[in-house]
């Protein structure tokens, strides 16, 4: 009788293992989802085996990938998990936003099983959630990825999700990697090194005309000013930037979508820089300026007043192109340009800069009354600190708060250029979870009504956050838009832009969350130390302002 103990069986490692480490290896410690059986598969390996690695699940795709967008703008990488069909097509829109706005977020889709494959195409049985084409959730995804693979060999999977990842990273955008069903618990290799996340490089020929054009309009400039831009902050080109501040006394806006790219208490900063619904000083700012150089920035149609009147005085560095006025240039890159820059000595300190005071944020006097939303913002600026991540909506607020005083980076996000409604609070998990950060949420009421479920992901995953829903009852750009001398004649609002009124009292307390109720100045004041000390509850205000309040920051982007 043979009394040895038999030897452990060795531990299985497959294509599902391979994906784990790699976001591990991207300090991804949290995955957002919403099972299926296409993909769980996956999720069973990971919360067998890799516990470093936590499931964030939500009560709907979109909310999963505003909040997995979120997270990958604060940490530098991301990923979300669907299944098939039903869950990828629902997902789509919030990857689209993280394609447009330069977010390298990883979408993880299962798909159909190789004798699923059989069944629809040799016995024309339908496969669930499937359109009868499997190339259908690629060939979707494909426009708005840099990088789409469907995994139906495990042998291949290594090479596949590593270039697809590295894809993600170089160009800053999302990827998608789908994985046939049962080939995610398949034998696969372990990584070999690490991962490859390099920047693309410039045309070198190329770089240094675009450099010499550049710095000679910068050295005959009288009145330059810098445009800061996403792509600073999507390439971690931040410190780069100070140094070029430093060196040539240039002062500088931001775009909205790249506000808080860097902290806003320096003496360069002008402000954030909305087109025509802005405050007045930083559009005499940009009107004065004759070179206005865009870094990394996407030049949306908020700026087309600024394309038709400044296209010859402008200078724009994105994706990969450079325009000096008329002349393009190819295949130039911000970091080369950046790194260029700031070794060309002639531009080194030439300029001396304004008397910029530092903003001193203090509440500006505000009549007592009811609420605009003007006044509303007037008090609850001061009150915001550095322990907070602001997450704003496309929505009247985000035009009027634009100017929030953000003394720490990245403490401004929104969704400004792709606009979806709604995504601020389905961001928030993201936000809270990516960073120790507390998030405080201004959601306008028409986006919240879309995604206020996410309530339940908050209050599961992520107490203290604040969220105040603005609530006037309307569509209040769209409407601004179409006709803003309604705003004076309710009666002609049309019908589309109005909504019913919840009652969020009662929805707050269904998921959990400690609701109020707002209506006037007063209350305000006497609400925002309470929420500041409600560190182990969600919070959710319901701020009530008149439906015929037209912000003039919203009248003057719809009229200008």
């Amino acid at each position: 009788m043979n009394n040895k103990l038999a030897s452990p069986a060795p531990v299985k490692y497959t294509v599902s293992d391979y994906i784990a480490d790699r976001l591990k290896e991207l300090d991804i410690q949290h995955i957002f989802d919403v099972p299926g059986d296409f993909v769980t598969n996956f999720m069973n390996v990971v919360v067998d085996k890799h516990p470093e690695i936590k499931f964030i699940t939500t009560p709907n795709e979109l909310i999963a990938g505003y909040s997995a967008d979120a997270y990958t703008r604060l940490n530098g990488a991301g990923a979300v998990a669907v299944t098939y069909g039903v869950g990828a097509f629902s997902l789509l829109n919030a990857v689209a936003g993280a394609f447009v706005e330069r977010n390298p977020l990883i979408v993880l889709n299962g798909c159909p099983s190789t004798s699923d494959r059989v069944y629809e195409d040799q016995k024309g049985v339908l496969i669930h959630h499937s359109t009868g084409n499997f190339a259908t959730d690629m060939n979707v995804y494909k426009n708005v990825t840099v990088a789409a693979v469907s995994i139906g060999d495990p042998t291949k999977a290594p090479a596949m999700i590593d270039e697809t990842i590295e894809a993600a990273f170089k160009w800053r955008r999302p990827v998608y990697i789908e994985v046939w069903k049962d080939v995610w618990q398949m034998d696969c290799e372990k990584p070999t090194g690490k991962l490859k996340l390099e920047t693309p490089v410039s045309d070198p020929d190329v770089l240094k005309a675009a450099v010499a054009s550049i710095v000679d309009r910068i050295i005959n400039a009288k009145n330059p000013l810098f445009w800061a831009g996403i792509e600073l902050g999507r390439y971690n080109l931040q410190a780069s930037f100070k140094k070029l501040l430093a060196q040539t006394n240039i002062p500088y806006v931001t775009t909205l979508l790249a506000k808080s790219v860097i902290a806003e208490n320096n003496e360069w900063f002008k402000g954030v820089y909305t087109g025509s619904a802005c405050e007045l000083p930083i559009r005499t700012a940009v009107n004065k300026s004759d070179l206005f150089i865009g870094l990394g920035t996407i030049v949306t149609d908020d700026y087309l007043n600024l394309v038709n009147t400044k296209y010859a005085d402008m200078i724009v560095v994105y994706n990969g192109k450079v325009r000096v006025g008329y002349q393009e240039y190819n295949n130039v890159y911000l970091a080369d340009i950046m790194k260029a820059l700031l070794a060309v000595k002639t531009v080194k300190g030439i300029y001396t800069p304004k008397a910029i005071a530092k903003k001193e944020v203090k509440a500006k006097a505000v009549a007592k009354g009811n609420l605009t939303f003007n006044t509303f913002f007037d008090v609850v600026k001061p009150w915001l600190d550095d322990s907070m991540t602001v997450l704003i909506d496309e929505s009247d607020s985000m035009y009027v708060a634009s100017d929030i005083q953000s003394n720490r980076a990245n403490s401004f996000v929104s969704e400004a250029a792709w606009g979806s409604i709604g995504y601020a609070a389905g961001a928030a998990a993201g936000a809270a979870l990516s960073t120790k950060y507390r998030p405080v949420v201004f959601a306008g009421d028409g986006g919240f009504h879309m995604i206020a479920q996410c309530l339940e992901t908050l209050v599961q995953y992520c107490p203290g956050s604040i969220v105040f829903v603005m609530n006037n009852a309307i569509f209040g750009i769209e409407q601004a838009l179409i006709n803003w001398k309604a705003f004076d004649d309710p009666s002609t609002f049309e019908s589309y832009n109005l909504f019913p009124v919840w009652k969020y009292g009662a929805l707050a307390e269904t998921f959990g969350a400690k609701a109020y109720r707002i209506t006037t100045i007063e209350e305000l004041v006497a609400l925002l130390p309470e929420l500041k000390q409600n560190k182990n509850v969600v919070s959710l205000i319901d701020v009530v302002i008149p439906t015929t309040d037209l912000p003039p920051q919203i009248k003057r982007l719809a009229t200008e």
